[in-house]
């Protein structure tokens, strides 16, 4: 049946691809704004796990530092020299962790 008007003139048949093809594009377009829609709040909340789970981390972090640091004063150790070598071993570990991440993203 799709040949039913086989007299159709060459003008209709443009009409009627240009027609389907802006029809075409209408749809495949706002199919595009969808999907970039939905990555966009994908990302968003994303972004927004993480951001909530370094605000708890830090503190976590923090915590366990001073920890580590009441354990070397329980064992003998005075509070200064403590926190200066826990504070020491947490800069070496930043300064490494940098290292490796800017090696990385250039």
């Amino acid at each position: 049946m799709a040949f039913a008007n086989q007299n159709r003139s060459i003008a209709d048949l443009l009409r009627d691809v240009i027609a389907q093809v802006t029809t075409l594009l209408r749809k495949e377009t706002e199919l595009a704004r969808v999907e970039l829609s939905e990555n966009i709040s994908r990302a968003a909340l994303g972004l927004g796990l993480i951001v909530g789970g370094a605000v708890l981390l830090i503190p976590a972090l923090v915590i366990l530092l001073e920890a580590a640091v009441a354990a070397l004063e329980q064992n003998g150790m005075r509070p200064a020299e403590a926190a200066a070598i826990i504070g020491g071993i947490a800069l070496v570990l930043g300064f490494i962790l940098i290292a490796i991440g800017t090696s990385r993203s250039v």
